[in-house]
């Protein structure tokens, strides 16, 4: 699971791309499996053939530095990559609410702040630029634990207290793929799916909205790439995030899986042991720049670890 990429001319932050690179070459010539998620999904529902040091590629959100960064070096290992993308920030219907956290805290002279919120207040305050980023972080955690309305006033607020007017669509930095974009890169073998439309936590909207979020997001994605997957990704994507209510409306809509960001290896067992708790909870680890802990977990040794502990903690 991939998210931002580094790309010096636009601004933004994220995976190196010579780590990209390395960790790629690293899985071709070990010989490892790389399977495009739908791929993965049918093998995770039958078994068969057995995976064995098989991978699956995946990209949340939808930003352009994907395109300008990312796109050629999966191209260039014939990687598969599916992309989950959030539908109104390519229409350009809104910016992701954490770019907005960041622009207004990069851009204020101030160096305090209090926001308000249902879960208590947040005062924070800093000296340099490592300190304001653990505010941001700090801020973005709090934020993702209220319901949208609350996070949307406090925004408000944010930038008002901050003094920094936020403009109605994002700079370049937090820019988004555009679908041309997207069509160009499902014709060299990228693959994409829905992330919702404008990226709530559906566990904190009412059922219309959460159905909404989730069927909306896949008319988009139908209407602007043919190839589309039906897997779907959760917005944040740990268990509190979703529940029964999502994954009813993913079964009954003829999704094959869904995907979070619980930290576990996928295996055929899980995929069937939940019902549709399994094929719509499917676990991803994050991707490690590091080359280390890349190795550590798609080889396998991160499950070995976590068995051996489990066994002791039994």
């Amino acid at each position: 699971m991939l998210h931002r990429f580094a790309d010096h001319e636009a601004g933004s932050a994220g995976h190196d791309v010579a780590a990209l690179r390395a960790n790629l070459a690293y899985l071709r010539r070990r010989r490892f499996e790389i399977l495009s998620l739908s791929d993965l999904v049918a093998r995770l529902a039958t078994g068969e053939p057995p995976l064995h040091r098989t991978v699956a590629l995946t990209v949340d959100d939808g930003y352009a530095d994907f395109v300008r960064v990312a796109a050629d070096v999966f191209a260039e290992f014939d990687c598969p990559v599916t992309v989950f993308v959030v539908t109104g920030f390519l229409d350009g219907r809104c910016w992701l609410w954490w770019d907005r956290v960041e622009f207004a805290l990069a851009r204020t002279r101030r160096s305090a702040v209090a926001v308000e919120l249902p879960t208590g207040p947040a005062r924070h305050t800093w000296s340099d630029a490592a300190q304001r980023d653990r505010v941001r972080s700090d801020l973005v955690e709090r934020l993702k634990r209220v319901d949208d309305a609350a996070r949307e006033a406090a925004l408000s607020r944010l930038a008002s207290d901050l003094e920094v007017e936020v403009p109605s669509g994002p700079p370049p930095a937090c820019a988004p793929m555009s679908w041309d974009d997207a069509r160009r890169c499902e014709r060299r073998g990228v693959t994409f799916g829905p992330h919702t439309v404008t990226h709530p936590i559906l566990s904190r909207v009412d059922e219309r909205r959460a159905a909404g979020e989730i069927l909306d997001s896949w008319r988009r994605v139908r209407q602007e790439l043919p190839g589309a997957a039906p897997i779907f990704c959760y917005p944040n994507g740990d268990p509190d995030s979703f529940g029964a209510r999502e994954q009813a409306v993913l079964q009954k809509a003829a999704f094959t899986a869904a995907v979070t960001t619980v930290q576990e290896h996928a295996t055929p067992a899980a995929f069937a042991a939940g019902g549709i708790a399994g094929r719509y909870a499917v676990p991803r680890f994050p991707w490690f720049d590091d080359a280390a802990a890349f190795r550590q977990v798609v080889g396998g040794l991160e499950r070995a670890k976590r068995a051996v502990l489990g066994g002791e903690r039994r």
